[in-house]
């Protein structure tokens, strides 16, 4: 039985499940990997080395981890929007990536391709087949795949997973491996409340209420009119008169760059794929319009998260665990649990006892044995080279 297949703290029919099985495997068709730090993991602020650190040793959780951020990531990452956006470059003939012919289980590197590439010889065979395994119909000894039988699995972004035990999966590329990476990100207001909580303020308006109009009237007939609020006291009235509603196109043309994680994302694609450019596409749910950014890959951005990834890849290596950079967050302290007790000593998934500090344990200084010291090899950080071009329009 799958870990996600177990009863979940809080009991519902199917959320719950669902839920842990996004946690676990990711939103893909393919099993999330446990054993590597993923790329969309590095983009945010609330990322916590310490937790990285913890769960690629095997740790086991103590308590129920926070999964609000995390679930938001998975599901804001959904295959579903960027299928169009794939299957459009595709018809183009400029979608570059890995491909899997859904007859034969072949997989390659190439662009938009109409047929699959498998000459060799196999033996007959019916039925599904799972990756790396072989049905042919035997005609000329060639796999009959053609463009309707071949799936997109995107760009796989290995490159780092030596040097900082990352990988990830870029939307697409175009052209050829030396094009730029193409990122296709769906927008809604609870994106923009994550990444940029005042731009949504800016552009949320505060009305009255129809249906509480003569109410409005009666509080506004009793309030004192003196002062800079004599016309319309808005800022205090109770919220149970008022309604909000988002200027939708107001805070769309007021998108002129990606956002902050999405940077970072693109960015750090960017640099492990070996190109200079990151293509945004962005739409936005609420009124299906869209927009593009070309951005320039820059070592300000891609660094600071991959020195992150390199820490815990190096405290991996010599089995100390990072400090928590947020003081002790909630992801670590799932590992570590909320006894007061000092110390606590675990068996971990690779049948060593560690000792894990408690919620009561004094956070150690730099230098301790309990903490990963700082590696010798950091780098200093250029400023960034630019934000995004002008946007293009796609459409």
């Amino acid at each position: 039985m799958a870990e996600w297949q177990r009863a979940a703290k809080v009991e519902t029919r199917l959320l719950s499940r669902i839920e842990r099985m996004l946690l676990i495997e990711g939103d893909g068709e393919e099993p999330r990997r446990q054993d590597v730090l993923h790329v969309s993991e590095l983009t945010y602020d609330s990322f916590c080395p310490r937790a990285a650190y913890y769960r690629l040793d095997g740790v086991p959780l103590l308590a129920e981890q926070t999964v609000a951020m995390r679930l938001q990531a998975i599901f804001e990452e959904g295959h579903t929007a960027h299928a169009k956006w794939q299957q459009w470059t595709r018809r183009l003939g400029d979608l570059y990536g890995e491909w899997l012919c859904l007859i034969c289980g072949s997989r390659w590197l190439g662009t938009s391709p109409d047929r699959c590439p498998n000459d060799l010889l196999v033996n007959f065979g019916t039925g599904p087949v799972a990756p790396g395994e072989a049905i042919i119909t035997g005609i000329e000894g060639k796999c009959w795949g053609t463009a309707e039988s071949i799936a997109y699995k995107e760009v796989p972004i290995l490159a780092g997973l030596d040097e900082f035990g990352v990988i990830g999966s870029a939307d697409g590329q175009l052209t050829d491996a030396s094009g730029p990476v193409i990122e296709a990100k769906t927008i809604g207001a609870g994106t923009v409340r994550i990444e940029a909580p005042k731009l949504l303020s800016k552009y949320t308006r505060h009305v009255i209420a129809v249906e509480k109009l003569e109410e409005y009237l009666v509080w506004w007939g009793a309030q004192p009119h003196s002062g800079k609020n004599a016309a319309f006291p808005d800022q205090n009235i109770p919220s149970g008169l008022r309604t909000s509603y988002v200027d939708h196109d107001g805070l769309w043309r007021d998108i002129r760059r990606p956002f902050t994680s999405h940077l970072k994302q693109g960015n750090i694609y960017g640099y492990l794929a070996g190109v200079d450019e990151v293509i945004f596409i962005y739409e936005y749910k609420p009124t299906q319009a869209y927009k593009e950014f070309t951005v320039k890959v820059s070592e300000a951005v891609y660094g600071p998260p991959l020195e992150m990834a390199k820490d815990v890849h190096w405290a991996l290596e010599r089995q100390r665990a990072p400090k928590c950079p947020h003081g002790g967050c909630k992801e670590c302290k799932a590992y570590e649990g909320e006894s007061s007790a000092a110390t606590r000593s675990t068996t971990t998934g690779r049948g060593r006892t560690v000792t894990r500090p408690g919620s009561g344990a004094r956070t150690p200084a730099r230098g301790d044995d309990a903490e990963t010291p700082r590696r010798s090899d950091r780098v200093v950080r250029r400023r960034p080279d630019g934000a995004a071009r002008q946007v293009h329009r796609v459409g």
